[in-house]
């Protein structure tokens, strides 16, 4: 069995039971470093998204500990290198979302941007840059934060993408 064939056999088992709980045991069987489907951005897309939504139907006393264990998976991904522009931008509104740290959100992007460079970084940018424009002015020294996140954002940019990040700058 492949390993993209092995993580849609453990999706499909999963979805098979209704017990969020037991699909969850089916998939945490992929999470092994022996298991096939280890390496496959099929299975921690999937993953990541049962997780999530596992997470936020949570009561809030446990909602916590599920939080965590979301967080852990995106790192997961990320130190195995299967993480796409997507996935960071699903992690970084997934802090926003339960953390409600716009700090903690904007590191996330970074830490994409630095993970892939240009021309990828631009997707990041075209969602963060926008966000940053709407929270930063707010906070201290944010609009020193801010005139550094476009001066990033320029550094080394190909021609084609800068028109875009430049007129944010000028807004």
């Amino acid at each position: 069995l492949q390993p993209e064939d092995h993580a849609n056999l453990l999706i499909e088992y999963s979805k098979l039971t209704k017990d969020n709980t037991k699909a969850m045991q089916i998939l945490l069987r992929g999470c092994a470093p022996n298991s096939p489907s280890y390496k496959t951005s099929t299975f921690w897309n999937y993953l990541l998204d049962m997780q999530e939504a596992m997470a936020l139907q949570q009561q809030p006393t446990k909602r916590e500990e599920h939080v965590k264990t979301v967080i852990d998976s995106y790192n997961k991904v990320i130190e195995l290198r299967l993480a796409t522009a997507q996935i960071f931008i699903n992690y970084a509104e997934f802090v926003m979302l339960t953390t409600g740290d716009s700090n903690k959100q904007f590191a996330v992007y970074e830490r994409g941007i630095a993970a892939f460079g240009w021309p990828i970084a631009f997707e990041l940018w075209n969602v963060y840059l926008p966000k940053a424009v709407k929270e930063l002015p707010r906070l201290p020294l944010g609009v020193e934060r801010l005139r550094a996140c476009f001066e990033q954002a320029s550094h080394k940019c190909p021609d084609h993408f800068a028109a875009s990040i430049v007129t944010l700058y000028c807004k």
